[in-house]
């Protein structure tokens, strides 16, 4: 009877010995990819705010270019998570920063600068419409 006891402790321990190791290499490869950030492409439509001022549509085109609806029209790029937009509307020259959050661009606590003929001119994030 003792005997008995002592294997199935034994087989208990052994195959939870076996499952313990995979167990652990599968949180480690779950936490380690969580860890990775997956980029979304800025292209895409988003309903932007100038912080105080006023509202419109945005649209990114994957070809580098943007544009607003009735508003300035220019190319694009993006360094890190810093999206650029420079363009021009009339004689006005615009330039429009903000760091991308996941599918958005700034945020109302995180808004990015308007640079108008080079001046700071106000504040703008963009929600994914």
């Amino acid at each position: 009877m003792m005997n008995r006891m002592v294997k199935a402790v034994a087989a208990v321990v052994g195959s939870v010995a076996l499952v313990g190791p995979l167990t652990v290499s599968a949180v480690g490869n779950g936490v380690a990819q969580a860890a990775t950030t997956t980029t979304v492409s800025p292209a895409g439509t988003y309903n932007v705010a100038i912080v105080n001022l006023l509202s419109a549509t945005l649209t990114i085109y994957k070809d580098g270019h943007f544009g607003f609806a009735g508003g300035p029209k220019g190319t694009w790029t993006e360094t890190d998570s810093v999206i650029t937009m420079d363009g021009t509307l009339s004689t006005y020259t615009y330039v429009f920063r903000v760091h991308q959050f996941g599918a958005n661009l700034g945020s109302p606590t995180y808004p990015g600068t308007v640079w108008l003929n080079g001046a700071k001119w106000g504040k703008w994030y963009g929600v994914r419409a």
